[in-house]
């Protein structure tokens, strides 16, 4: 019978105070449990949600770090681009300069090279024409003493064509400059014979014309009288 002296009270005080204590226990296992699962299911959650926003995040970051270098390949590609474009400008312009400097020492050495031959073309005319006044004298001067031997008459002929050729020659304001070639240095200096009889000759001519003329006054005045004729030897 034990404490309660009654085999029903102590079954229903047993059965009561069991079911106190399982219940209890089930309260603790159920509270044990749930918070078991409660954490494990929280902590999944959590981690998933957790990787998710990371992964979110990450993405997030990569896209701008791929934006970023992008926009950093862009800018290298139009700085190449940009310097390419500059290289390729600048060897234009180099090739150009280069050439115009090619051009320009071409045009250099070719009016070199034809002043050159100018130079020689007229330095073997000067020879050319040096020979050729050397050859004229050369024969001027054993003409002047055939010259000389002519009458005075023949020799202003001689004179007057002589004087036509050298205006003819020379032309007229280089006579007027510089005097008739009898009278100039190059003849005084190489062949005196000339200057020497042309001019006697010059001065005779002058001399006959001055008589014919005094002589042509005197005989408006006084009729068929006549002067003195002045002959060469005169």
């Amino acid at each position: 019978m034990g404490i309660y002296g009654d085999e029903y009270l102590a079954h229903s005080a047993g059965f009561a105070d069991g079911r106190l204590i399982g219940t209890a226990r089930g309260v603790v296992a159920g509270r044990r449990q749930g918070y078991n699962e409660g954490y494990n299911d929280g902590f999944d959650d959590g981690k998933r949600k957790g990787w998710e926003d990371a992964v979110l995040k990450a993405n997030i970051q990569i896209d701008a770090a791929n934006e970023e270098i992008a926009k950093l390949r862009l800018q290298l590609k139009d700085q190449k681009l940009k310097a390419a474009i500059v290289e390729s400008v600048s060897t234009v312009a180099g090739n150009a300069a280069r050439r115009a400097q090619e051009q320009r020492d071409l045009e250099v050495a070719q009016r070199d090279q034809l002043q050159r031959e100018q130079a020689q073309s007229l330095r073997a005319e000067h020879e050319q024409m040096h020979k050729a006044f050397l050859g004229v004298i050369s024969i001027a001067t054993p003409m002047m003493k055939v010259f000389a031997k002519l009458p005075l008459d023949e020799k202003e002929e001689l004179i007057k064509e002589y004087g036509k050729l050298a205006i003819q020659l020379q032309s007229a304001g280089y006579i007027d400059n510089n005097r008739y070639p009898h009278n100039q240095l190059l003849i005084k200096r190489y062949a005196p014979i000339v200057t020497q009889v042309l001019s006697e000759a010059a001065e005779k001519i002058r001399q006959k014309r001055a008589w014919r003329k005094q002589q042509e006054e005197y005989q408006g005045k006084c009729g068929a009288a006549r002067l003195p004729i002045v002959t060469e030897g005169t």
